[in-house]
């Protein structure tokens, strides 16, 4: 007879490691520079994110859209995360 253990759970609030903690400090990085959640895609790339999306561009008094890359690594979710308060 074999017993199977459950996967250990996943850390919970605002650790530095967790899924929730990394995703709020990105959330939080994109809004800041001014991704658009339309045509957003993220991927996650060793520790950090690569993401490409759309952005308000303006060009004299025109606006429009133009495709953004940016990579957000490691280093710089874990400066976030340790700004942003902790969650309930």
């Amino acid at each position: 007879m074999s017993r199977h253990r459950p996967p250990p759970a996943a850390p919970r609030g605002g650790r530095e490691g967790s899924h929730e903690a990394r995703l709020r400090a990105l959330g939080h990085l994109l809004d800041q520079q001014g991704f658009l959640q339309q045509g957003l895609c993220v991927l996650e790339v060793d520790g950090g994110f690569e993401v490409q999306a759309l952005v308000v561009a303006a060009a004299g008094e025109a606006y429009g859209l133009a495709q953004r890359g940016e990579t957000i690594g490691a280093a710089e979710l874990g400066a976030v995360i340790a700004r942003l308060p902790a969650l309930p």
